[in-house]
């Protein structure tokens, strides 16, 4: 059989090698240097691939824990040839600094962005770390390499707080933008507005009219968010005098702050470049908000969360006359009185029927009637939608033929939901299977089901409906139970506990899978892949997989199985079984009983330290007793 890589085209092979490498933001990016030369020894082909592609090696890692790393280094920069060079330094190199330092002068010309990580324990992994030391070691390497006249971007790959007399002794070139999200507790009588002008993301901590009249001297920025909630719910009627603003705004999200003068004058200002608005609204202030919505005309993405207990106008609003086609996204969710009535929203789906045709995307937590439904059914590109309410009395009837992904929290929806091309289901909530044969669509290849955990549920998924179903998903409470029927594609099933609690930290319905599995394999002749979430028993595991893997030719043989942890004891058994090969020295049933590996997995030698922030580790202990 032909290597993979030598018969894919280049383009192919390249970004298939590619998004094998530990990328940033990941728990291992700094392997990405070693990942990348192990990868190379793979074949001659992938060797060859790898070498002869530069922008493999235009990301040039510092890293003074890592083996040769002044050999690494210069293969790169060789490699790398003559493209623009990412410097990720992640420690200053200590006794090598010089070697290094030599090695990077001559390709100074060619770095366009410095990223200043660190593997400390404690501050690497701190949420909101003060950014004037990390922009004070920059400006170290910026001036001991040379980079100033050619740096574009500063990165610290995480958020920082900032502290704004501290940055007035700071000088960075005027063209550095620093790339990563910063937080301010804004105090507008003592912020030297200047040491802004070269963050691209902050978050404020503190009210619209504080900030206003400032944001025009934020020349770099791209994104501004808030967080924080207002004092009070009431639209305050208080006006800054904001001359301009930020020129480069592309993203606003306004968190839990109302809709306020100042915001929609900023929202006004930066109408010809804004990309995505995301801001809550009181209910009387939905007329202001449709007279600024075409003004936004290369708006991508919206969402409006409403919000008060005054009734909303009755009176009609002024449709718009002009077709916004950029937007894709549009989320509307909020709190509506229960004193609203059913046309309260018209107003805003009929403008939304002119402004916004070529939506794909939509989001819904608020129940919607004749002008919302005739809005959805309007649709002619609707690929996705998320509603989260149930449907009320008299709810119409939607027929959605492009629709091919869907989230409901109330199984009963689909019965008002007509849509023959959907691929892709998720339903929350639900507490019987009863009633959904005649509902699901016949092409239906994933789903996804969550149940209420109210009372126990007994799942017997309909195989006549879902013949053509190749992925399930399932987040089930321990009281539930998941009967298996034929379902001749199904290739996936993945059991999720994320949002529940197993003490015994043992997957119920995952046993019961296996016990069925090994009775009629037949059912899911399929079946190749298997994630139980939380642990199973080890000896219906291996019996399972031995009925199906060995010797059968009437199903596939399931290639992956996931587990949080496997025994080391079992490990090249149980790799043996996943590639179909028998072992004659592998465990017997009495030593992968419950009893007997109870001690194996619970370990008491074995000591995990495991400190988690933004999905990574900062130590990992293994010691002996």
């Amino acid at each position: 059989m032909p290597d993979p890589i030598s018969v894919l085209p280049p383009e192919v092979a390249w970004r298939c090698i590619y998004e094998a490498l530990p990328r940033k933001g990941e728990i291992h990016h700094d392997w990405y240097p070693s990942a990348l030369l192990q990868l190379a020894t793979v074949s001659r082909p992938w060797e060859d691939l790898i070498l002869s592609t530069s922008s493999f090696w235009v990301e040039v890692h510092v890293h003074n824990r890592a083996e040769d790393m002044l050999a690494t280094l210069a293969t790169f920069l060789a490699l790398s040839r003559e493209r623009e060079l990412s410097l990720v330094i992640w420690t200053f190199p200590g006794d090598e600094w010089d070697h290094v330092r030599e090695l990077l002068l001559p390709h100074a010309p060619r770095v366009r962005t410095l990223t200043i990580l660190s593997d400390n324990e404690t501050g690497a992994m701190f949420h909101g770390e003060p950014i004037h030391t990390l922009l004070l070691a920059s400006s170290v390497i910026i001036k001991y390499l040379n980079l100033a006249p050619f740096l574009k971007e500063l990165d610290f790959d995480r958020e920082c707080w900032i502290d704004p007399p501290e940055l007035e002794s700071l000088t960075l070139p005027s063209q550095i933008k620093v790339k990563s999200c910063i937080r301010n507790a804004w105090n507008k009588n003592g912020s030297n507005h200047r040491s802004f002008e070269h963050f691209t993301d902050i978050t404020i901590v503190g009210s619209f009219a504080d900030i206003a009249p400032s944001l025009s001297s934020f020349t770099s920025l791209s994104t501004l968010s808030f967080v924080g909630s207002e004092d009070s719910i009431e639209r305050s009627p208080r006006k800054s005098i904001i001359p301009a603003g930020p020129p480069h705004l592309k993203v606003i999200e306004s968190g839990e702050k109302f809709y306020c003068p100042d915001l929609g004058r900023i929202i006004t200002l930066t109408a010809a470049h804004l990309l995505s608005l995301d801001v809550m609204v009181t209910c009387p202030d939905i007329e202001e908000i449709l007279g600024i919505l075409p003004l936004l005309t290369t708006l991508q993405s919206l969402a409006l969360s409403f919000y008060g207990r005054k009734k909303v106008s009755d009176t009609s609003s002024t449709v718009p006359r002009i077709v916004m086609s950029c937007l894709r996204t549009l989320f509307i969710s909020g709190y509506i009185s229960p004193a609203e009535n059913r046309t309260s929203f018209d107003g805003l789906f009929a403008a939304f029927i002119v402004l916004y045709p070529n939506v794909t995307n939509v989001f819904l937590t608020l129940p919607i009637y004749n002008m919302g439904a005739s809005y959805l059914q309007s649709l002619q590109r609707l690929e996705s939608m998320v509603h989260y309410m149930s449907a009320p009395q008299g709810y119409s009837q939607l027929f959605l033929p492009t629709l091919q992904e869907l989230a409901i929290n109330d199984p009963e929806d689909l019965q008002f939901i007509k849509a023959p091309n959907l691929i892709k289901l998720r339903m929350h909530r639900l507490t019987s299977n009863e009633d959904l044969e005649p509902f699901l669509p016949c092409k239906l290849q994933s789903l996804e089901i969550r149940t209420s955990g109210e009372d126990a549920t007994t799942l017997i998924l309909p195989s006549t409906a879902l013949y053509e179903v190749r992925r399930l998903s399932f987040e089930l409470y321990p009281s539930d139970r998941w009967t298996l029927t034929p379902l001749p594609l199904l290739a996936s099933i993945r059991f999720d506990y994320r949002h529940l609690a197993y003490p015994s930290g043992m997957n119920p319905q995952g046993n019961m899978l296996c016990v069925q599995l090994i009775y009629h394999p037949e059912m899911c002749p399929s079946l190749r892949e298997i994630d139980f979430g939380e642990y199973v028993e080890w000896d219906l595991l291996f019996i399972m997989l031995k009925q199906r893997n060995l010797g059968r030719n009437d199903v596939s043989r399931i290639e992956k199985v996931f587990v949080p942890f496997v025994p080391f004891a079992f490990r090249q058994s149980l790799l043996d079984l996943l590639l179909g090969q028998e072992r004659q020295d592998g465990p017997s049933n009495m030593i992968l009983s419950l009893e007997e590996t109870r001690e194996v997995v619970c370990d008491p030698s074995m000591y995990v330290t495991l400190v988690c922030e933004r999905h990574r580790f900062n130590e990992i202990k293994v010691q002996d007793a």
